[in-house]
């Protein structure tokens, strides 16, 4: 709040730095984790590639390339908690879409170009995002980036340069999420868990989400999807 010119309440109990903890440096940490706990399991050496061409890797290198974007321009305005809320927004989408979403490509037992792509593609996006967050972040940047890279500090790099720029795929993928949590909600509303399939779900007035189909059939656990305009 002090960032923002409001009262700055103290907090004997420490509930805000808990808090802080769990929603904003824990989900940076669990991604970081979960790389190298399966890179290492898996003895793959990740490289550093933004070209990938499956849909997914597209899909979080162009978010990723949004983000550092508003990181810079908030930061150079001297906006702290708008260039902290950008990473934030990002790390929700890398672990709750991209990581879970990609899962399969991470842990099948065959080697191949695609499982090598997932790797190269998410050390590349905790590379560039090491380095966009150091200035919020120093420790934490500091301890990931190192040890991907063995290089001597994050603060001894540059600010990352990142132009990748799919908006068609973003506008689907963002829209087919929220069609997802929407979705969801209406279960849980009905107290219909996920696990338990359903024959249609009826999407209003989003035809162009039609190449989305499979993703949302299995995110949700629906046999057919109907598209309608009333």
């Amino acid at each position: 709040p002090v960032m923002r010119g409001q009262d700055l309440m103290v907090d004997p109990d420490g509930k805000f730095i808990r808090d802080v903890v769990r929603l904003a440096i824990k989900p940076i940490w669990n991604a970081y984790n979960f790389f190298v706990l399966y890179a290492n399991a898996d003895g793959i050496k990740a490289n550093f590639n933004t070209e990938s061409q499956n849909q997914m890797d597209q899909y979080i290198l162009t978010k990723c390339s949004d983000s550092v974007k508003s990181i810079q321009k908030a930061l150079n305005g001297f906006d702290t908690p708008s260039a902290y809320a950008a990473i934030e927004q990002f790390f929700e989408v890398l672990n709750n879409w991209y990581i879970r979403r990609s899962k399969e490509r991470f842990w099948k037992s065959e080697y191949d170009a695609d499982k090598q792509s997932a790797y190269d593609t998410l050390y590349t996006i905790l590379n560039i995002m090491c380095r966009a967050a150091a200035p919020l972040l120093p420790l934490i940047t500091e301890e990931i980036y190192r040890t991907l890279t063995d290089e001597e500090s994050v603060h001894l790099t540059s600010f990352p340069e990142l132009d990748k720029r799919n908006p068609a795929l973003v506008t689907i993928m963002d829209r087919i999420r929220d069609v997802c949590n929407a979705a969801l909600s209406v279960r849980s509303s009905a107290n219909i868990r996920v696990r338990q399939p359903l024959n249609k779900i009826v999407i209003v007035g989003l035809d162009f989400l039609e190449r989305g189909t499979d993703i949302i059939k299995d995110e949700l656990n629906v046999k057919n999807i109907e598209f309608a305009h009333n």
